[in-house]
C-alpha cells in the first residue's frame, strides 16, 4: 500500500472516529437534559421497567399481555446498553483520534522528506 493510500485510510478513520465522538457527545448532552431525565431515566428506565416487572407476576394478566410484556421488559436494558456502548465507543474514538493525528503527521513528514 502506498503512502498516499495509507494517508487516505488514516483520514477516513479520523472522520469515522470524529463521528463516534460526536455521537457520544450527543448522548452526554441527552443525559444532562431535564426532559430526557424525566422521560427516559425516570419514566422508562425506572418506572416503566418496574411496572412491567410487576405486571409479569400478576396472575390476572392474560397470557397474550404477558407474552407482549416478556419482550417489552428487555427494552429499558437494551436502550441503556446502547447508550453506554455509544459513550464507550466515543471514548475509544477520542483516543484513536490522537493516535491518527500523530500517524498523519508522521506520514506528512515522510512525504516532505
Amino acid at each position: 500500500m502506498s503512502n498516499t493510500d495509507e494517508m487516505k485510510e488514516a483520514m477516513i478513520s479520523m472522520e469515522e472516529a470524529k463521528e463516534g465522538v460526536a455521537l457520544r457527545d450527543a448522548v452526554l448532552r441527552l443525559f444532562d437534559n431535564a426532559d430526557f431525565k424525566a422521560v427516559i431515566h425516570v419514566g422508562y428506565f425506572r418506572d416503566e421497567a418496574a411496572r412491567m416487572t410487576l405486571l409479569m407476576g400478576d396472575p390476572r394478566l392474560p397470557d397474550s399481555a404477558k407474552n407482549a410484556l416478556s419482550t417489552d421488559v428487555y427494552g429499558p436494558g437494551a436502550l441503556r446498553r446502547y447508550l453506554s456502548s455509544v459513550c464507550a465507543n466515543g471514548n475509544q474514538a477520542e483516543k484513536a483520534i490522537e493516535e491518527l493525528r500523530e500517524l498523519i503527521d508522521e506520514m506528512n513528514d515522510d512525504l516532505v522528506n
